[in-house]
């Protein structure tokens, strides 16, 4: 496939940066980047695969450790716990965008 005659989402960066068109190839749009001085930052960039039109967040994480042990252990804990969160299965969600918890997560009224 000739790469000038690719189509690409109006979000993709295309350029050097989208592999459409190559074996494995990928529309990406331009990375966000979010910086927090002495914090860490944080890229996100939306994915594409050309082969099966799903994408993905790649994100790009690098965060400021406490210099103790355990305080740096405690934040790692915290960060596993919350990217947990964010990659597990998403809370299905009623017609109008209401979200509905599990039965198992809902509190008796």
């Amino acid at each position: 496939m000739n790469r000038h005659t690719i189509a690409h989402p109006d979000w993709c960066a295309a350029g050097h940066t989208c592999t459409a068109g190559h074996p494995a190839g990928e529309h990406r749009a331009e990375p966000h980047v979010l910086r927090v001085p002495g914090a860490g930052s944080a890229v996100l960039t939306r994915v594409q695969t050309e082969a099966t039109g799903r994408q993905h967040a790649e994100i790009i994480l690098s965060i400021t450790l406490p210099s103790d042990d355990y305080n740096a252990r405690l934040r790692l804990t915290a960060l596993l716990t919350h990217l947990r969160l964010l990659i597990s299965e998403p809370i299905p969600t009623t017609w109008n965008d209401t979200p509905q918890l599990p039965t198992a997560h809902r509190r008796a009224a």
